[in-house]
């Protein structure tokens, strides 16, 4: 017994990316193998370097936490790298934009992540706040 056809891929993958779309959760903490504080502010990668899984400057360590992410971004890149076989059709480009879309939303709670680590950082990894509040007051006297 054979796998799907190339035309019957797209409905399971269109079930699975709805699905791991809805499923990934924004995550809570990642470790990171640099230091955000020493490395420098996220920059943004391009489409060649988020088709390409945890490497670079912001590559996560194999740590518990950050599985869920790892395990996601994996699958998306192997779908993109399996999608490179088919032939060219509007469904094939359909499925490589949605994909392509996910991993920029997932580098991006990734970016947001590392910013957060590279924050001032107070007792027990608490986040200081050094930004100015102004606070205005109105009294209304009798």
């Amino acid at each position: 017994m054979s796998g799907p056809t190339p035309m019957d891929i797209f409905p399971l993958l269109d079930a699975e990316l709805s699905a791991r779309s809805e499923w990934m959760p924004n995550i809570g903490s990642l470790q990171f193998v640099n230091d955000p504080l020493k490395s420098g502010p996220y920059l943004n990668e391009d489409l060649k370097q988020i088709r390409r899984p945890n490497i670079g400057l912001y590559t996560l360590t194999s740590a518990q936490k950050n599985q869920l992410y790892l395990e996601h971004e994996a699958r998306l890149c192997d779908i993109l790298d399996m999608l490179e076989s088919i032939d060219v059709t509007d469904r094939k480009e359909s499925a490589e934009d949605r994909v392509l879309q996910e991993l920029i939303r997932i580098n991006r709670l990734k970016g947001i992540e590392w910013s957060g680590q590279r924050s001032k950082r107070g007792i027990k990894d608490a986040i200081v706040n050094t930004g100015y509040v102004y606070i205005t007051t109105c009294c209304y006297c009798c």
